[in-house]
C-alpha cells in the first residue's frame, strides 16, 4: 500500500515507465521518462517549502503539481517519439507492456520509493515523519499487487488506478496513517506486514506472465 500525502496526488495517476507509443520501448526512451519525471517532481517538490510561509498557495500548487511528474513524463517522450498517432495509440493501450511482470515490479517499487525521497524532507507531508525504509517496502510490495491486477486486468490499468484510489480513500478513515510524533507506528507497520506477505504469496503464485497485447479475438500468450 502506497500511503501518499496530500502533495503528492500523482500517485493516482500511477508510476509507471511504458512511456513509449510503439510496441517496445527502447532503453534511451525509458531513461528520458525517468530523467524527466525526477526532474519535474523532485523540483516541485524541494521548492514548494520554501514558499509555505510566505505564499502558502503557491507552496501547495507546486507540491500538487509535483506528483505529476511521472504522468506529464510520459506524455512528453510518447508525443516526441511517436507524434499524436502514437499517443493516440499509447493511451488506448493503456500503457501495457511486454516481459516478466515479477523482476519488473520489484525494480519499478524501488524506484518508486525512491521518487517520493524529497517528501521525506519536507515538512508537513505524511513521509516527513514515516520510517524511510518502511515506506520502501510498502512502496515495492504495493508495486508487486499493482503489476500482478495490471497483468490479471488483460493490460488495462483502470483496475489499478481503481485500487490505488481506493487505498488512499480508505486509510483517510481507517486510523494507520503515522501521527507526527509517531506515536502510532504500529498500525502502520501491521499494515505494511500483510501487504508484503500478500506481494510474496502473489510473486511465488506462478501467475502467467502477460506477453504481449492483447488483441481482439487473439488470446494472450501463456507465460
Amino acid at each position: 500500500m502506497t500511503l501518499h500525502t496530500p502533495s503528492s496526488p500523482s500517485e493516482v495517476a500511477t508510476f509507471v515507465p511504458a512511456a513509449c507509443g510503439g510496441e517496445t520501448c527502447s532503453a534511451a526512451s525509458l531513461l528520458t521518462f525517468f530523467a524527466l519525471a525526477f526532474a519535474w517532481s523532485w523540483t516541485c517538490w524541494m521548492i514548494a517549502p520554501a514558499l509555505k510561509v510566505d505564499y502558502p498557495d503557491a507552496s501547495i500548487t507546486l507540491s500538487l503539481t509535483g506528483g505529476f511528474g511521472p504522468s506529464v513524463s510520459a506524455l512528453v517522450v510518447v508525443a516526441c517519439g511517436s507524434g499524436g498517432a502514437g499517443l493516440r495509440r499509447w493511451l488506448r493501450r493503456c500503457m501495457r507492456w511486454r516481459g516478466g511482470w515479477r523482476v519488473a515490479s520489484l525494480l519499478l517499487g524501488a524506484v518508486w520509493a525512491v521518487w517520493h525521497l524529497p517528501l521525506f524532507y519536507s515538512p508537513g507531508t505524511v513521509q516527513s515523519h514515516l520510517p524511510m525504509g518502511l515506506y520502501a517496502l510498502s512502496a515495492i510490495a504495493s508495486s508487486v499487487l499493482f503489476a500482478w491486477l495490471f497483468n490479471r486486468g488483460q493490460g488495462s490499468v483502470v483496475p489499478v488506478l481503481v485500487l490505488h484510489t481506493a487505498v488512499n480513500a480508505w486509510s483517510l478513515i481507517i486510523p494507520v496513517m503515522v501521527l507526527p510524533d509517531g506515536s502510532n507506528l504500529r498500525p502502520f507497520q501491521i499494515v505494511v506486514g500483510i501487504l508484503v506477505l500478500t506481494a510474496i504469496v502473489l510473486l511465488c503464485s506462478g501467475e502467467p506472465v502477460l506477453k504481449g497485447i492483447v488483441k481482439p479475438g487473439v488470446p494472450a500468450s501463456p507465460g
